[in-house]
């Protein structure tokens, strides 16, 4: 995770070349913790472009992935979204929840990682900061509950951090 502008956390997202537009970039077919894109609309980011395509690449299983199909975006979460993350990466909020470490980093994700975010959704949080499963132990997820929040993510080109990770400078 880099500061963005005005010191706000900013997070990387990796997707295929062909999404363009903000809607494009953010929203996921489904994940972790959603299943439905439009009525659970969220989006997962990482805190490096390494932990990013970590995560990409774990659902290509065997096949072999083109990192020239892809491109790469920072996303700058604003602080009053930020506040309203719920951070499972202390036992604090697992305990608050009753979701254990063991549920956060299965894989496949059990459903009731999608049942506790619906939980946070109805609270009015805005996502959930994890442990990334394919970066470990340093690795660091957050999954944003688009609806009511989409709007005040900026996006923005990480292209040419991007060109240096995908020539090797920047792993």
């Amino acid at each position: 995770m880099t500061q963005g502008s005005g010191g706000h956390p900013s997070w990387y997202r990796v997707v295929s070349l062909r999404r363009r537009t903000k809607r494009e970039v953010l929203r996921s077919g489904g994940g972790r913790f959603h299943e439905d894109p439009e009525s659970e609309p969220t989006t997962y980011l990482a805190d490096s472009l390494q932990t990013a395509w970590l995560e990409v690449t774990a659902h290509a299983g065997e096949a072999r992935v083109n990192m020239r199909a892809f491109a790469a975006w920072r996303v700058v979460i604003p602080k009053g979204v930020t506040e309203r993350l719920v951070d499972f990466r202390g036992r604090d909020q697992q305990e608050r929840y009753d979701i254990t470490q063991a549920e956060l980093e299965a894989d496949p994700a059990p459903e009731s990682l999608k049942v506790l975010a619906r939980r946070l959704r109805k609270e009015t949080k805005a996502g959930i900061v994890y442990r990334s499963v394919r970066n470990r132990p340093s690795g660091v997820c957050v999954a944003v509950f688009l609806e009511g929040v989409e709007a005040q993510l900026r996006v923005d080109s990480a292209r040419d951090e991007w060109e240096r990770f995908v020539h090797g400078e920047a792993r």
